[in-house]
């Protein structure tokens, strides 16, 4: 998909990043739009929304495969376990001659065990494994060993964009936050993994400690309901602002 997530931030970042005189780029994007989509489609990027449906979908398959063989890519490049299969799957079955570079992001380690040993068997198909972190390229290579190259290839981030932030007072009453007082924001996808959770219990040990503060969390995702429940039964609802999905991350950083 290419909603509003760090893969997805990944993607459109590399995408972009790309130069246009060495790399010609085209994404498929397999089951959810969403806002990064909308954004590369704005801005010229070719990207198509194949439409996949949960579960196994042939006819999504051939819409893939047909889209890789007008396309005749060099390197189709997936990402976790989904678009990994889909590009093996057209790969096998199509004619297009491409090598897939696979990234990983994390959600390998959340598979039911069927998936992850498919999962193995088509990365040590692939022409190169990427994990975004040391700790995930260590644990991927004592699984795959030497059968297929593997790096550890850190995010890139565009600093530009946190150079000559907005005057953070400004920001500061555009929220509704009193001068003076710390703040502490979280960015991430209101889900499991990212454990708002724990913020949120730490918060009164951290107001013991340092006095009045205020919390952002900024995002969306399923657990919106639970955490802001959880803040209610600890009575923090005065010092917590649930921003949603937010396109001004580096004035609310600054």
């Amino acid at each position: 998909g290419l909603e509003v997530g760090g893969k997805e931030s990944f993607l459109s970042n590399l995408v972009r990043g790309m130069n246009p005189d060495r790399f010609t780029s085209a994404l498929w994007c397999l089951r959810k739009q969403g806002l990064f989509y909308e954004c590369l489609l704005r801005d010229g990027h070719a990207v198509r929304f194949i439409g996949k449906r949960p579960g196994l979908d042939l006819a999504a398959l051939l819409r893939l495969r047909h889209a890789i063989a007008s396309f005749d890519p060099d390197v189709v490049h997936v990402h976790e376990f989904t678009s990994s299969f889909a590009a093996w799957a057209a790969q096998i079955y199509g004619k297009s001659r491409f090598r897939v570079v696979a990234t990983l992001h994390g959600g390998h380690t959340r598979l039911p065990a069927a998936k992850r040993v498919l999962y193995k068997i088509i990365l040590r198909r692939s022409a190169a494994v990427v994990a975004v972190s040391q700790k995930q390229a260590d644990a991927m290579r004592a699984e795959l060993g030497a059968s297929v190259p593997l790096f550890h290839i850190p995010y890139g981030i565009n600093l530009s964009r946190f150079s000559s932030p907005d005057e953070p007072g400004r920001k500061r009453t555009e929220l509704n936050l009193p001068a003076g007082v710390p703040i502490i924001a979280m960015v991430a996808r209101l889900e499991r993994p990212k454990d708002q959770d724990l913020l949120i219990r730490a918060a009164p040990a951290v107001r013991r400690d340092f006095g009045d503060c205020r919390f952002l969390i900024v995002g969306e995702g399923a657990r919106r309901d639970h955490l802001t429940r959880l803040v209610r039964e600890l009575g923090l609802d005065y010092c917590f602002h649930f921003l949603s999905n937010r396109t001004d991350i580096p004035e609310i950083v600054a």
